[in-house]
């Protein structure tokens, strides 16, 4: 038993190669111990217990074959206990445990029929257990676990819309019992989202903004409670993508905007480095909501077309947005083409808005990356109000043959006239664009021009 403990505490401590090993000793002991006394029920939970916890890892590491086995031996020595006192809560308790643990490794590897199978034994077992203490908030918390798992696999379906039901009845109940405990809070949370979101799947779009306006506020108030929790912000950040998507499918574009600043604010407060496992999931869905978010501000700024001022707050932004994108892809073109296009599409606007000075290094840089970034001989992405802006920016500056199209020798033409006027340092200083790192170390090197 010490073992198993120590096990347990080594695992926790982030060190399962010593848990693990802990574990292995363990069930060595406790089978030598029980080895001829079938009548030895508690040994035999003790068992089931270690070979359950050795499951965990081999869950945790992803090896599906020796975590099935452990959760089979953890299952047999359940079933053990179960006949020896067939009346003891605690053993069901202890095989509905496994049961669940084997249903969401199943499920993990796509096997959902033995994970349906699993998740309802497991059902069967907790909720006479519930039935006898209504108010015990482990056996209310692990059955809600359990529907919502269930309403899961049954996807967007009038089923899943029954289980979601009963796991939000019990989620409630334990909000009730207990109404400063964070946890149920967070609970409640989760599975008024999953039924939000679930109708927004479905468009039905009332309903998802009534589930918005129950769980966004309970979000709210547990990233105020702690702000130091990135769990509790990106659960907040999502809330506000979630809104941001809704608005948007609504025709609420300025609502939408709003929603996706919010939602990409909360998010960088806490945002996890790249490559961190499991906490990748945050930054995955921040990169997501930005692309849904430049969608957004690219037609947002085209509507404003007419209205110069406002199209050029809108650029921006797109901008600010691709800026990101590219720092999140620093060695992909498409990121950096984008940008450039961006930087285009903010000088267009600045030129119709008399700001020829201060759009030539936008220009200049926009230009720069373009022709380094993508194959020379395709221009096909620069449209014909870029380059009709270039060539206005350019005029009486290139020294060549009018420039008439966009090929290699007139963008270049186009660069070393702008040279003359740009400092590719000052360019890149401007207090809106945080630069790429490599991609601004890159054209820092350009200066003077290669050609």
């Amino acid at each position: 038993q010490a073992l198993y403990q120590f096990g347990r505490i080594r695992y926790s401590q982030g060190k399962p190669e010593a848990a693990k090993a802990h574990y292995e000793e363990s069930i060595r002991l406790y089978t030598r111990a029980a080895a001829g006394r079938p009548e030895m029920g508690p040994w035999h939970e003790e068992l089931g217990r270690v070979w359950n916890s050795l499951a965990a890892f081999h869950h945790a590491r992803g090896d599906m074959p020796a975590a099935e086995a452990a959760y089979r031996e953890a299952l047999r020595f359940a079933d053990h206990a179960l006949r020896a006192e067939p009346n003891e809560s605690k053993w069901a308790d202890f095989k509905a445990s496994v049961l669940q643990n084997f249903a969401t490794l199943c499920e993990a590897f796509k096997r959902l029929d033995e994970s349906q199978t699993h998740y309802t034994q497991a059902l069967q077992l907790w909720e006479p257990l519930l039935k006898q203490e209504p108010e015990n908030t482990r056996y209310l918390e692990n059955v809600s676990y359990l529907y919502l798992n269930l309403a899961f696999q049954k996807k967007d379906s009038d089923q899943a819309d029954r289980f979601n039901a009963e796991a939000l009845r019990l989620r409630q109940r334990l909000a009730q019992l207990d109404t400063n405990n964070v946890r149920f809070l967070l609970l409640l949370a989760d599975i008024q989202q999953n039924i939000g979101e679930s109708h927004f799947r479905r468009g039905h779009l009332e309903e998802a903004e009534r589930w918005l306006n129950q769980y966004r506020p309970l979000r709210e108030q547990l990233a105020a409670r702690d702000p130091q929790n990135a769990e509790w912000q990106h659960a907040l950040a999502e809330s506000w993508r979630n809104d941001a998507l809704l608005q948007t499918q609504r025709g609420n574009l300025e609502a939408a905007a709003n929603a996706h600043r919010k939602a990409w604010e909360i998010s960088e407060r806490r945002l996890p480095a790249p490559g961190l496992g499991m906490m990748a999931t945050p930054r995955s869905r921040w990169a997501e909501g930005l692309q849904a978010a430049d969608e957004l501000f690219v037609q947002l700024a085209r509507r404003e077309s007419k209205n110069i001022t406002a199209a050029r707050r809108l650029w921006e932004t797109v901008v600010e947005i691709r800026a990101k994108q590219a720092n999140e892809r620093p060695d992909e073109p498409e990121a950096r083409h984008r940008l450039a296009l961006g930087l285009l599409d903010l000088a267009t606007a600045s030129v119709a808005n008399g700001e020829e000075a201060s759009t030539r290094p936008q220009v200049y840089l926009s230009l720069l990356i373009f022709e380094r970034s993508l194959n020379p001989e395709s221009f096909t992405s620069l449209g014909e109000d870029h380059w009709k802006m270039v060539c206005e920016l350019a005029a009486g500056r290139v020294e060549s043959a009018p420039i008439q199209k966009p090929t290699r020798e007139s963008l270049r033409a186009v660069l070393t006239a702008l040279a003359r006027e740009t400092s590719i340092s000052a360019a890149l200083e401007s207090p809106s664009i945080q630069w790429p790192p490599n991609l601004s170390a890159e054209l820092r090197k350009l200066a003077p021009l290669p050609y």
